[in-house]
């Protein structure tokens, strides 16, 4: 058995141990204050045993501000972080975060850009997952790859999550990436969601590998914080339709939840074939998915806390392919023909596992050990003049101890985080006809990762503060080996063993406590290893001359970032971020002399850019918000290394691909807090950028792409219920915000051809949801029974007999009028 599989068995049973240790120890204290209570009655025995905190003490704590919330007065630094366990007993505020420091902290203390999506109000609904979540951030660009919103690709800074992996998704803090350059950014439904913290820029310290880009936390809401159920069903264009329902009970220390949410749309675009020749593949269908979230929180004691959480998604969805220039201009973006239709459906599984264990030991700090299982299932019907399956499973183990303490002087407050971080990785990917009677290819590995940080912020007077961060980790890829047609083996001794360190300080100094404005300047030196997916040469059965694997080096860079958080008033806000990435090595995508894509390390790398966001409330009911985004990327070396340029052309001072320079949006919101009724207008900017596989930028990029969006709702029984309605690219605008080129190669003997992948046209949705809050709700008795008879029935009994009256009175008063008439004759 590998030693570092032992080691991550070792202290998974050690995680064990100090559970039933410290569950024992709980309840020892427990039966101890029993037993010095024997003689007190039995129904108060228990009473000795404090009384579990359920809502964080917030009498004192005024409403706060970010610049993507939508009400408040600033995030001033005079009030104290609630004590609690983080993310269990209380929701964060508008204006903590705890992604960037391992510990809640304000955001005027925050030396990092952070962008926070709370998931309530206008803008929460109608989104289909994170990538639409997301959309519109400063510094983040989401587009649906392939036209498909399952491989929505996220990129922040020019790092993108696909190809090469460098933004870090997280769940609830553990990471969801796999070894095949991916991510699952539609496991979570929107509704299952809390909060999204997302920190732009280098993240190495924090989350180690894959966060050069930045990262992205996805939190989820909580049994304790969101007690009752809620529920809702939407429905929209192309046959779509969502509905979701939850459930969570609190019952002392005990909270437990459970969430379900479901996916249907027909795709707006899908391959019909074409007409002549018989499908090579089945109909790929629609696009589905179906998540499944449950968690269990038990509060020990009040400072003793175990909490369980599972996450389980399918998604299924077709590889639409993209279209051709005549289709492009005549606006036919729904079928895909014959050609262009490459792959089939596929159909993706995704488990999330994590059990939590957390003390809060007062003066002694906080202390938190986090176990998790994360396991991505992907299996691909492929047509590459054969007609084939893909399977691929990436397992990945997890185990984290974690140390925070908070020490406060007269004019010093220090805090500092430890944490040890053990990840074991296994990655598996067969390649195999439809009837399973030839085996095309196979590839696979093992990954090993041990790592340690430490992260340390000194303030003086709340005002000036130093931040200080480093980690170390070592990154394993064992017996690395592929098969060909013949299932050879290659050597079994191929691995590639790193040892890489990260480190980032800062100063800063908030110049106003009250509203929480503040300037810093960052400096961190970042690294990233290189997975499986970025080395195998996926198409290498054919080729037998090409090496099966590219064993790259890791990336290496060097960040400095300026920032400025700024409060004009309580209502006007503004913040500007200037970063400047100087990557000595970074693994790009490249076209080699077979015309086919390739992995590759390219020296002199330069990322740099201006992120702008801000706030102003016209009045209590209006807000107006604004991003905007301008940002480079550049290669300074003279070619790819280790290929001779293409027609004397090389990548000196050209745009990395995929990239907008620019991005913008503007959006206008109301909200009546009195009358429940809320609006948003948005307007979207996305600059023009080269297409996919344009390393030498020789082919006309593409467009910039513009669309806005429009929303209502309307709340009812004291929020209790909502109806919303809501139409995405109102103005019907044509854009694809990606491209794609395929140079002459002996892949494409048709020669160069270039293709979209467009979005969706006019899109309308509407639905309805509504919270049923157990606390507020109880069995109506006969009282309240009569009561509601009078209210209701009694009101409509009066106007009945009022009618009836009048109609009883109507023969009465024609006598009296006749007899009147007839005396007056």
């Amino acid at each position: 058995m590998r030693d570092s599989t032992l080691l991550l068995h070792t202290a998974l049973i050690s995680f064990v141990l100090v559970v039933t240790c410290v569950v024992t120890l709980g309840l020892t204290s427990a039966d101890a204050q029993q037993a010095s209570s024997q003689t007190q009655p039995s129904d108060q025995r228990w009473e000795e045993l404090a009384p579990v905190e359920i809502d964080a003490p917030r009498s004192d704590r005024r409403q706060v501000q970010t610049a993507t919330g939508t009400s408040g007065e600033g995030f001033g630094t005079s009030e104290p972080i609630p004590a609690g366990q983080p993310g269990s007993d209380y929701p964060l505020t508008p204006g903590e975060v705890v992604s960037t420091g391992g510990r809640p902290q304000n955001l005027a203390n925050v030396p990092a850009a952070v962008s926070i999506v709370e998931n309530k109000g206008i803008a929460a609904q109608g989104n289909l997952g994170v990538p639409t979540m997301l959309q519109g951030l400063p510094g983040v660009y989401t587009s649906g790859y392939s036209a498909v919103p399952f491989d929505s690709e996220v990129v922040m800074r020019g790092f993108s999550n696909a190809p090469q992996d460098r933004v870090n998704l997280l769940y609830d803090g553990r990471s969801l990436n796999s070894a095949m350059r991916d991510a699952p950014w539609m496991a979570v439904f929107p509704e299952a969601i809390e909060r999204i913290e997302v920190l732009r820029g280098d993240g190495t310290v924090q989350f180690g590998t894959k966060a050069i880009g930045g990262a992205v936390n996805i939190i989820p809401k909580r049994p304790r914080q969101n007690p009752g159920t809620y529920w809702g069903a939407e429905v929209g264009s192309w046959q779509t339709n969502r509905g979701w329902v939850a459930s969570n009970m609190v019952k002392g220390p005990l909270a437990a939840g459970m969430f379900v949410g479901a996916y249907f749309t027909d795709g707006f675009r899908v391959y019909e074939g074409n007409g002549r020749d018989e499908e090579p593949l089945p109909r790929p269908g629609p696009w589905s998915m179906t998540s499944l979230q449950g968690s269990v929180n038990w509060k020990i004691t009040p400072g003793l806390a175990v909490e369980f959480s599972q996450l389980l998604t399918n998604t299924r969805a077709a590889y639409a392919g993209m279209i051709d220039r005549t289709a492009w201009e005549r606006r036919d973006t729904r079928n895909v023909p014959y050609f262009f239709a490459f792959d089939g459906p596929y159909e993706r599984w995704d488990s999330v596992s994590i059990a939590r264990l957390f003390y809060e030991g007062g003066r002694l700090g906080n202390f938190e050990i986090i176990a998790n299982y994360y396991r991505d299932d992907l299996r691909i019907d492929m047509w590459y003049g054969w007609a084939g399956m893909s399977d691929r499973r990436w397992q990945d183990e997890g185990l984290s101890f974690k140390y925070f303490r908070k020490d406060k002087f007269s004019v010093l407050t220090n805090e500092l985080t430890v944490g040890l971080d053990l990840l074991d990785g296994k990655f598996v990917r067969e390649a195999r006809s439809k009837d399973n009677s030839t085996h095309e290819a196979e590839a696979s590995g093992y990954r090993e990762s041990i790592s340690y940080y430490v992260m340390n912020q000194i303030r003086l007077w709340d005002r000036l503060y130093l931040d200080l961060g480093y980690r170390c980790q070592s990154f394993d890829l064992k017996d690395l080996y592929a098969n060909d047609n013949n299932r050879s083996i290659t050597s079994p001794s191929l691995r590639l063993g790193r040892n890489k360190s990260a480190s980032q300080w800062a100063v800063g100094l908030v110049y106003d406590k009250e509203l929480g404005s503040s300037v810093y300047y960052k400096h961190s030196r970042t690294y990233r290893f290189p997975e499986f997916w970025d080395m195998v040469k996926a198409y290498m059965p054919y080729y037998p001359p090409i090496p099966p694997f590219v064993l790259l080096d890791p990336e290496e860079g060097t960040l400095q970032e300026w920032g400025l958080r700024h409060w004009f008033t309580p209502n006007i806000y503004a913040s500007v971020v200037y970063y400047d990435l100087y990557m000595d090595n970074e693994i790009l995508n490249g076209i080699d002399l077979l015309g086919q894509s390739i992995n590759m390390n390219v020296r002199d790398v330069s990322h740099s850019g201006v992120e702008i966001d801000a706030l102003l409330r016209i009045t209590p009911c209006w807000t107006l918000q604004g991003t905007w985004t301008r940002q480079m990327v550049r290669v300074r070396s003279n070619f790819l290394p280790g290929l001779t340029p293409i027609n004397g052309l090389t990548t000196e001072d050209k745009w990395i691909f995929q990239n907008p320079g620019e991005m913008a949006n503007v959006s206008l919101k109301y909200n009546n807090d009195e009358w429940g009724f809320s609006a948003m207008i948005k307007y979207y900017y996305v600059g023009s950028r080269y297409r996919q596989n344009d390393v030498y930028n020789i082919w006309e990029p593409l467009e910039p792409a513009k669309w806005g969006d429009l929303a209502f709702s309307q709340s009812f029984f004291d929020n209790d219920a909502t109806v919303y309605f809501g139409i995405r690219n109102f103005t019907d605008r044509q854009y694809a915000l990606i491209g794609y080129l395929s140079p002459p190669s002996i892949y494409s003997p048709l020669g160069s051809y270039e293709g979209w992948f467009p979005n969706e046209g006019r899109t309308y949705y509407g639905g309805v949801k509504a919270n049923l809050n157990f606390d507020r709700m109880r069995v109506p008795t006969i009282a309240d029974l009569e009561r509601m008879q009078r209210r209701l029935y009694g009101t409509f009994e009066s106007a009945v007999g009022s009618v009836y009256r009048w109609g009883a009175r109507i023969p009465n008063l024609a006598n009296v009028m006749s007899t009147s008439r007839n005396r007056r004759e």
